[in-house]
């Protein structure tokens, strides 16, 4: 980082001050100067506040603004252009301004607003902006720079008081420094990578032991195999585990033994009991048999005989059922004609004497018909005499309607000349009391500017005379308080010197009683010279008591001195503040006098506008605000009735041309009225000669509507009597054709009935009919009816299958049975359950030992790979256990350093040996050289502390030890090597600068011209300024920024060339 130029606004003591570093880069030494409280340091306050929002010391940022500045000047700032790698950057910071009360007016509280961008030049084009706000700046200046605040305070910029804190820090605090310096983050973050994969691999070597040890503690083995296993380690474990496996190996292969030899023994056990069973089912099925032919067979002989008889008897029924069947249908049908006929005939009769009376009325309606036409043929005469008559209707009525228009179109006419003449008067009324635009804009105008002066000089000379009387009330209350502790430590101060009097008599005492004890006789008295001591007799004095008493008088002189210090300070900040106070009175009293001049041309502006305002008499922001307020709604006021007006002016334009309009229109229809009355006239009267007995409308419609009725009236009767005639004729006929054709049925059906009557005769007596008694026939029938026939055939042949089925099944059974025992089932059941319970505990044995078997061949599998993944893993494991301790500076052994310290450790060896062949030689005489401490040796988190070693004593010694000076140039020489160093480093942070504050004065003149050549001599390809009060650099270093402070505080910034 380079700077290039800083541009300050009311920071510090600067109002407005520019420091263009590019002008001193001709000789790239440069010195700070200036009276003490000039504003040197602030330079560096303000460099530091644009990169990092803070100040180089421990300066609050809320106090930078100038104490000169009030809250009308502009904004605390600083725009700071620099150099990094090449590209040009400029650094905006602004401080924010919120107005407190009393003292603290004005006063900075943090910054607002930030901003960071590349630049083309100073003043130029922003080419790109990195940043926008406060703390977005703050990270693009750590990120850009590669360095915090404070490593750039103990790098770059080298504070007042604060130069040997790197040289001083501990390990930790150079740690991180020198980590951001050189980029050696890389090995910090391998460590933690590495320590992250160590836990890992640990957790999953503790994986691997736990699932061994739950491998072994399974309740798949026995209690007395988890004891065993318990007591063995990992490899005897699996020797162990292996030999169980054997073990339970032979137990399956004897378990499938001793099932085989079960199966085979249930097998023939259940052979013989099959067989034993069958013959058992053979003897039972005969029988049961021999009990159904009892049963089924000979008890139901009787029955069969029976239901034989029985059968045929239907069986003769149903061969006659269709000849008595179709008598019977024969007999109903003739029934049915015969009522069929009765009731045609009387229908006959009935229809004969109804035609009657229709043909004599038809008769009669004939007879009128030809009176009835001619009524008819008179509808068309009567029809044009009533067109005629409505047309004469129509012509009177659209007269009377047109000569009423006609009367209203005139009154109109007379109505809206009235109207227009009244609009004329309203339109130059109107005109007579217009607003102009004129006066609205001079409104207008008066408004703005009252508005401007209330807003601008009359609020603003407002909040003065607020502030001024508040800081006026704070001064008298400060004042008061410190008129009350002047008072008191005027009070504290009599009360000491009437102590110090008094102890101080008391010492002079005991010093004379202390004079006199050691007078010898004969010797002369060092104050008086006698050898005669009269006194001397008066006693031992209490040495204790006098050093208590001469202690006692120093401390109240010195407290004495305090009190007279600070009274001294009391009264001056009284006499300040009262000086303050009677300033404030007569500022107030000038703002007053200005605020009133202002109200009264703000009186005179608006009087004439606002004649019943009521003037209050003094200004106050709620009168401004009212003021305001009446002179916008008067400016409304008068803006809404012009605009009225406007709208009037319009409106009664419109109204008198719509009335022009209107008028024109009623000259149109009266003409147009008095064309049509005269036509309407001549037609009537022409209508009259034509027709001079004419009816009205209303005679002629109900004449033509009488006739029509009249006439369908008789077309209806007419059709209606006409049609039932034919009706009736046709009616008749039918029921003749009819009756004709039922009474030849009839006769046939009599002929087949006789016929039928002799067949079933002849049937019944036929000497082979089994009955040959009608009744008895009946009766088979109706059983034959209820499907007796079909129940009796049924049974019949079930009883004869019956029969068949079990003859052939006892002859069968007899012949399988003939030479066998029957067998007792009971004991062959017996046997073969036991064989059988053999079989199934010999298979649930060997069940249960195949089932351990996979359960301990699995486990042995598992703890086989277990053990081989935990072989190969414990050798990882320890290689990478062996690695982070070594990297994390824990192994047994070494120097127990971590690998990032260790890199950090060279590059700090580097820069000291740096220092020790350029500098710290040079500038203490080749008394001093740099050393790496070697305290905490086995400490991991040591190893950057500085030593020195000492050639005149021969001693290493910390850098704690030296003096004020030695610890300077030993501050200096290492920040000169670090600059050196990270220069030369193609990954560390770019340093093209080097500031130094104060800490010269420490230094004799031989070492300070050996500091200055140092200095010119990294000047030559670095920026390098420094700030110091000692006449010698002053003397010695020609290019100079002289800091010039002035009589109101503020400071200007000079440059002087070599």
């Amino acid at each position: 980082m380079k700077p290039i130029r800083i541009e300050m606004t009311n920071f510090g003591p600067y109002r407005q001050e520019v420091l263009d570093f590019s002008g001193l880069e001709d000789n790239h030494l440069f010195l700070i100067s200036g009276r003490t409280g000039a504003g040197k340091s602030s330079i560096f306050d303000a460099m530091t506040y644009a990169l990092y929002d803070k100040t180089s010391s421990d300066r609050p940022v809320n106090e930078l603004r100038s104490t000169f500045a009030g809250l009308t000047d502009p904004r605390t700032k600083v725009v700071f252009y620099f150099q990094h790698h090449n590209q040009l950057y400029r650094l905006e910071r602004e401080l924010d301004l919120k107005p407190r009360k009393g003292l603290d007016r004005g006063k900075g509280i943090g910054t607002s607003k930030a901003s960071l961008a590349v630049v083309d030049a100073v003043g130029g084009l922003e080419l790109d902006k990195l940043a926008g706000k406060s703390k977005e700046t703050n990270q693009a200046v750590v990120d850009l720079l590669g360095l915090t605040s404070e490593q750039f305070k103990q790098i770059i910029l080298l504070p007042q008081y604060q130069f040997s804190q790197f040289l001083k820090s501990p390990t930790s605090e150079k740690l991180p420094i020198l980590r951001q310096i050189f980029a050696t983050q890389v090995f910090a973050k391998f460590e933690e990578d590495l320590v992250q994969k160590w836990s890992q691999a640990k957790q999953e070597q503790s994986q691997f032991q736990t699932a061994l040890d739950a491998h072994f503690a399974s309740q798949i083995w026995t209690i007395q195999e988890r004891e065993a296993f318990a007591e063995a380690s990992g490899d005897q474990g699996l020797s162990l585990a292996q030999t169980r496996l054997k073990h339970y190996q032979s137990e399956l292969e004897e378990a499938e033994k001793q099932k085989a030899r079960a199966q085979k023994e249930a097998k023939q056990a259940d052979q013989t009991y099959q067989v034993a069973q069958k013959l058992a089912s053979q003897f039972q099925d005969r029988q049961a048999q021999e009990a159904r032919y009892q049963t089924e067979i000979l008890d139901q002989a009787e029955a069969y005989q029976k239901k034989q008889a029985k059968l045929a008897q239907l069986n003769f029924a149903a061969s006659l059922a269709d000849l008595v069947k179709e008598e019977k249908s024969k007999q109903a049908t003739g029934r049915e004609l015969e009522n069929s006929i009765a009731s045609l005939q009387a229908d006959l009769t009935a229809g004969q004497r109804k035609l009657k009376p229709l043909e004599e009325q038809l008769s009669r309606l004939q007879g009128q018909q030809a009176q009835v036409e001619a009524s008819q043929a008179e509808i068309e005469t009567l029809r044009l005499a009533l067109n005629s008559a409505q047309t004469l209707a129509k012509e009177q009525s659209e007269l009377q309607s047109a000569q009423a228009s006609l009367t209203k179109l005139e009154k109109d006419q007379k109505d809206l000349a009235q109207q227009e003449q009244q609009v004329q008067q309203a339109q130059a009324n109107l005109q007579a009391s217009l607003i102009s635009d004129q006066d609205l804009f001079t409104l207008r105008s008066v408004k703005e500017e009252v508005q401007g002066l209330i807003a601008g000089d009359l609020a603003t000379g407002l909040e003065k005379q607020v502030d001024l009387q508040e800081a006026g009330q704070k001064l008298a209350e400060r004042r008061t308080t410190s008129l009350g502790s002047q008072v008191q430590l005027e009070a504290d101060l009599a009360v000491l010197q009437d102590w110090l009097k008094a102890s101080k008599r008391d010492q002079l005492k005991l010093m004379v009683a202390k004079l006199q004890d050691e007078l010898e006789d004969s010797s002369p008295c060092p104050v008086c010279g006698s050898l005669d001591h009269p006194g001397s007799q008066a006693g031992a004095v209490d040495e204790g008591a006098l050093a208590n008493l001469s202690q006692r008088v120093e401390n109240l002189e010195a407290e004495l001195a305090q009190k007279q210090e600070a009274l001294q300070a009391q009264q001056l900040e009284v006499s300040q503040l009262s000086s303050q106070l009677i300033d404030n009175k007569r500022f107030v009293q000038e703002q007053s006098q200005a605020l009133e001049a202002n109200y009264q041309t703000l009186q005179e502006k608006i009087s004439a506008y606002l004649p019943d305002f009521i003037w209050e008499e003094t200004y106050s922001q709620e009168l401004g605000q009212k003021l305001k307020d009446q002179l916008k709604q008067s400016y409304q006021a008068l803006f809404d009735r012009k605009a009225k007006q406007d709208q009037q002016l319009e409106e009664l334009a419109q109204n008198l041309a719509n009335l022009n309009q209107a008028q024109q229109k009623v000259q149109e229809g009266r003409a147009s009225l008095s064309g049509q009355i005269k036509t309407l006239e001549r037609s009537r009267k022409q209508l009259l000669q034509a027709h001079p007995d004419l009816q009205t409308p209303d005679y002629y419609e109900a004449e033509i509507a009488q006739r029509r009725e009249a006439y369908q009236a008789f077309r209806q009767k007419f059709d209606s009597c006409q049609k039932q005639v034919a009706n009736q004729k046709e009616v008749l006929s039918g029921l003749e054709g009819g009756l004709s054709s039922q009474k030849e049925s009839l006769q046939t059906i009599q002929a087949d009935l006789d016929s039928l009557s002799q067949d079933l005769e002849a049937r019944l007596a036929d000497p082979a009919a089994l009955t040959h008694d009608l009744s008895q026939l009946e009766a088979w029938l109706a059983e034959l009816a209820d499907g007796q026939q079909v129940t009796l055939q049924t049974w019949l042949t079930k009883y004869q299958q019956n029969r068949e089925q079990v003859e052939a099944s006892l002859a069968q059974l007899n012949q399988l049975l003939a030479d066998q025992e029957k067998p007792d089932l009971q004991a062959l059941a017996q046997k073969k359950e036991a064989a059988e319970l053999a079989l199934n505990q010999a298979a649930s044995q060997l069940a249960l030992s195949q089932h351990q078997l996979d359960q301990v061949e699995h486990l042995v599998t598992e703890i086989e790979q277990l053990l081989a993944q935990a072989g190969h893993h414990l050798e990882e494991f320890r290689q990478l256990s062996q690695l982070k301790n070594i990297i994390s500076g824990t192994e047994t052994g070494s120097q127990r350093l971590k690998l990032e310290t260790y890199v950090i450790q060279a590059y700090l060896e580097e820069i000291l040996t740096y220092a020790n062949d350029h500098y710290i030689g040079l500038l203490s005489n080749r008394q001093f050289e740099f050393l790496i401490g070697k305290e905490g040796a086995g400490n991991s988190q040591s190893g950057l502390d500085i030593n020195i070693y000492d050639r005149a004593n021969n001693k290493e010694l910390p850098a704690s030890s030296l003096s004020g000076g030695e610890t300077f140039i030993a501050s200096l020489a290492i920040a000169l090597s670090l600059s050196e160093v990270v220069q030369n480093t193609s990954n560390g942070a770019l340093v093209e600068t080097l500031f130094i504050d104060e800490g010269f004065g420490s230094l004799d003149e031989d070492t300070l011209d050996k500091a200055i050549a140092v200095l010119e001599q990294i000047g030559q390809n670095r920026l390098v300024g420094v700030i110091s009060h000692v006449k010698e650099m002053k003397d010695t270093i020609q290019q100079q920024v002289l800091i010039d402070k002035g009589p109101d505080g503020s400071s200007r910034i000079r440059v002087k060339a070599d």
